[in-house]
């Protein structure tokens, strides 16, 4: 293998280039809906007489979901070669 054909960058078929870009949009909007969301907590607090206790306990809801989804997710990978898919 000479020098140039290393240097050559590989192509990239349509269909890897369109997953890529799929996943850079998800993202994308993600990162543009929280950060929406986030503007908008003074306005929602505001709007539902919210402390700031009582906020951050709300707030706290969504990691504290996304941890027990988690660790469901764990048990379940453990559960389904025993138990299988049925």
């Amino acid at each position: 293998m000479s020098a140039n054909e290393r240097s050559k960058p590989a192509k990239i078929s349509d269909t890897r280039r369109w997953m890529r870009n799929a996943v850079v949009a998800v993202f994308f909007v993600q990162g543009f809906l929280f950060a929406s969301w986030t503007a908008h907590i003074p306005h929602i607090k505001d709007h539902l007489h919210l402390g700031d206790g009582s906020l951050g306990i709300a707030l706290l809801g969504a990691p504290a979901g996304s941890m027990l989804a988690m660790l469901a997710m764990l048990a379940v990978s453990r559960l389904l070669p025993k138990f299988g898919s049925r």
